[in-house]
């Protein structure tokens, strides 16, 4: 047993002089470990509740702290909390250990501050983690007495942290102990932008008591004898991207790690088209140069569609400068990330993202930005673009169809409760807003009112049905596929009232045996039939701010010979009950079934079925009655060899021929 207590207690000694030669002496060691309430080491990071921790405790100088689980809290939402240590007894050099951990918010800041009296940090701002503990070190030189030290958060408000196991120690100095390394940026990324104020930079800076060798963009490892040598700092300006090596020596002429960091210059694109090109999230920098006519088409909730001549894109600039507006001119640089969103590239802010360097303008002489008529083969090629699809035919629930592609109209953008009525089921129509894809990859246009534009014009075409409202479409945009001719008395009937200048127009007043005679009018009522002539051909009608009536053609009859109107193609009997009006003004009617059929947006001529010369007239502008006459009954629609007087060969057909004489089966036959 003797024997055993002299060894047990040589192993002791030994142990204990062991620690002398690398002693380490605590001046500080609190954990907090009296606080029983929420937070911190429970992981709860968002703790509601507070209690004060008081303010003489431990001889701590405290300002918004409060108690957590083993730990304390400091600060709340709109003040910083502290915390600074009673006088500390000791000079020279010490470590700081200590764990934080950051509120967990998303409008939390992550960053707190160290400072000390007498003495100085090897860090000064510390970014810690949210939601989590992390053990920090720093080192502690040049204490000259008594120093204290001073824990609190970086910003005044929305900086809340934990903190626990706050602990100091010198130790006696020791050979072995590593160099400090170089103090450098971590690895960023950065972007030259053609403007004098904005220079990108990086500094080294030395430890206290060391001599810090650099060098940019070598394959050797930095020395004191091959490389370049900061005392203190040094601030370098970047142009390119610079990979930078450094190392400290101290007075002992040791040296520490090699400290490696990489500035990388981003890239830098010119155009929308070569940005949406770029590989998903990419962060560059897009700078678009005047002539380039980068132009706003819309803005909605922070969200602003711009195209310029490559193309279009949507824009997440949520902090701009100026409010975005459509018809807004844009030229400059601005940072952001490519980023595939709703199926289609867009422009997304980042932490490097400001208008500083962007001009966000009112047009001065620009035109008005106008939308781009598309077809929707190339529809993907347009996300993001105002554009106009012709004639898309309207289903049930916003569902439509333009040249055999699903088209979606949607009201994306909550227009409905201003002047936007979505177009009705069956209707023809030009659809004018931003192209965007649906959630399920398809096509879908969402109007919009700009430049006093009207997002739906409803078509009505002459060789497609039409289908009639069920209610009146008030203030209505309409593009009619009808051609007037100034040559010839035209037919026409609209479902809208409307005028149309330049024009002759006349109405059925009466009848007078078999003539049919019309009186001039001023204006056109919805669902009535006319005769109209043009001063000059109107290949395009278009009319805006009509109302379309829920009505269907009228028939205007007198005695036994009405004039009925059409907005749709009609197929006419071939009893000779119904009639068209040729360009010679003569009435003429179908023998067949395959040649009845006539155009919409007309009108055709009911008589009775024993009338053998029915006749129209109208009056012109003071000339008294002029009579349109029938061609001779067994001439009309007959086909036969027609020779004009010089013997060419003019036809086969009485309908196309002019006035004039002509050789019909070897006899003369004059046209009036």
């Amino acid at each position: 047993m003797k024997l055993t207590f002299r060894l047990a207690l040589a192993v002791t000694t030994l142990f204990l002089c062991h620690n002398m030669a690398f002693a380490q002496s605590v001046i500080l060691n609190e954990t907090f470990d009296e606080f029983t309430n929420k937070g911190g080491n429970d992981n709860d990071w968002a703790p509601k509740g507070y209690s004060t921790v008081p303010d003489n405790y431990n001889n701590f100088t405290l300002q918004n702290v409060y108690k957590a689980n083993k730990c304390i809290k400091l600060g709340k939402t709109n003040e910083g909390g502290s915390i600074k240590t009673p006088s500390l007894k000791f000079e020279g050099n010490a470590t700081l250990t200590f764990r934080a951990g950051a509120w967990n918010n998303r409008k939390e800041h992550s960053a707190i501050k160290i400072s000390i009296s007498n003495g100085k940090l090897s860090k000064g701002i510390i970014q810690i983690n949210k939601g989590k503990f992390m053990e920090y070190t720093v080192s502690i030189t040049d204490v000259k007495e008594s120093p204290t030290i001073t824990i609190e958060a970086e910003k005044p408000k929305n900086n809340r942290f934990f903190l626990d196991d706050l602990k100091v120690e010198t130790a006696a100095p020791d050979p072995n102990t590593p160099v400090a390394e170089p103090i450098l940026p971590n690895d960023f990324t950065f972007w030259l932008i053609n403007n004098k104020e904005h220079k990108p930079t990086f500094t080294i800076k030395a430890p206290h008591g060391t001599t810090v060798y650099y060098n940019i963009n070598s394959r050797v490892t930095p020395t004191k004898d091959n490389a370049q040598k900061v005392v203190g700092e040094q601030t370098f300006i970047l142009s390119e991207t610079a990979k930078v090596q450094a190392v400290a020596y101290n007075r002992a002429g040791k040296a520490s790690n090699v400290v490696a960091r990489t500035y990388t210059l981003g890239p830098t694109v010119k155009t929308i088209g070569a940005f949406k090109e770029l590989q998903d999230g990419t962060e560059a920098c897009l700078y678009l140069k005047d002539e380039q006519n980068a132009r706003v088409l819309f803005a909605k909730d922070g969200k602003a569609y711009v195209r310029d001549n490559s193309g279009a894109m949507r824009c997440h600039i949520p902090h701009a400068s100026r409010t975005f507006m459509h018809n807004q001119h844009i030229a400059g640089w601005v940072i952001g990330k490519k980023e595939i969103k709703d199926g289609m590239a867009v422009f997304e802010s980042t932490e490097h993202t400001n208008t500083i360097y962007l001009i966000i303008a009112d047009k001065v002489t620009e035109s008005d930005v106008k939308p781009k008529t598309i077809t929707p083969t190339v529809y993907s090629d347009h996300y993001s673009d105002w554009v106009t699809l012709k004639d898309v035919i309207v289903g049930e629930e916003g569902r439509g169809n333009a040249d055999g592609s699903a088209i979606k109209v949607a009201d994306c953008f909550h227009l409905s409760n201003k002047k936007y009525i979505p177009p009705y089921a069956g209707s023809i129509v030009d659809i004018t807003g931003i192209a965007l894809p649906t959630a399920e990859g398809g096509k879908q246009i969402c109007p919009i009112f700009e430049n006093n534009r009207n997002p739906v014009v409803y078509v009505i075409d002459e060789q497609r049905p039409f289908t009639i409202p069920k209610r009146r479409i008030e203030h209505a945009a309409v593009r009619v596929l009808r051609t007037l001719s100034p040559n010839y008395w035209n037919t026409l009937c609209l479902p809208f009232s409307t005028t149309i200048k330049g024009c002759k127009l006349r109405e059925y007043d009466t009848v007078a045996g078999e003539i049919m005679k019309f009186k001039p009018s001023d204006a056109i009522e919805a669902g009535k039939p006319y005769l109209i002539k043009p001063e000059a051909e109107l290949s395009v009608l278009y009319f805006e701010n009509v109302d379309i009536e829920p009505v269907h053609e009228i028939t205007v009859t007198h005695g036994s010979y009405s004039f009925a109107g059409t907005y749709s193609p009609l197929t006419l009997k071939t009893n000779k009950t119904e009639r068209f009006l040729k360009p010679d003004g003569s009435l003429a009617y179908p023998q067949t079934e395959d040649k009845a059929r006539i155009r919409g947006v007309r009108a055709y001529f009911k008589i009775p079925v024993n009338s053998v010369s029915a006749k129209v007239m109208t009056d012109t502008e003071g000339s008294g009655p002029t009579a349109i006459a029938d061609v001779p009954e067994k001439d009309r629609l007959q086909e036969y060899k027609i020779y004009d007087l010089c013997g060419r060969y003019v036809g086969n057909s009485l309908q196309s021929l002019q006035k004039g004489i002509y050789i019909v089966n070897g006899k003369k036959m004059i046209i009036r």
